[in-house]
């Protein structure tokens, strides 16, 4: 699972490396977004096999998940988060092609 913003620089690309992030413009969370908006500590993303849990950490701007704001909520595929105004979608990581289709094809076939 990832979160890709939705804006142009406004918030990285999250991967989840592992199952709990902390969110927040703190140099020590696990994704700092360096951004007024985003408290030092904002919040927590858990993740589950399909989803992801998000709970705010009592941020000033609060966590939305499709336009509604939250205290904690699960976050489906395809679903919209916004963490103190920068908004991500919630998808899964596209599986990357063999560099030799053919050769993957073979493999797979025999």
């Amino acid at each position: 699972m990832r979160l890709l913003p939705l804006e142009s620089g406004y918030g990285p690309e999250i991967d989840f490396d592992r199952p709990i992030l902390l969110i927040g413009r703190h140099e020590e969370c696990d994704i700092a977004i360096d951004s007024r908006r985003i408290s030092r500590k904002h919040c927590l993303l858990a993740l589950l096999s399909d989803s992801v849990i998000v709970r705010d950490l009592g941020s000033t701007n609060g966590v939305m998940v499709n336009g509604k704001r939250v205290t904690e909520a699960r976050v489906l595929l395809g679903d919209e988060l916004s963490i103190g105004g920068c908004r991500f979608r919630l998808e899964r990581p596209e599986a990357k092609a063999p560099a030799n289709h053919n050769e993957a094809l073979k493999t797979f076939v025999s």
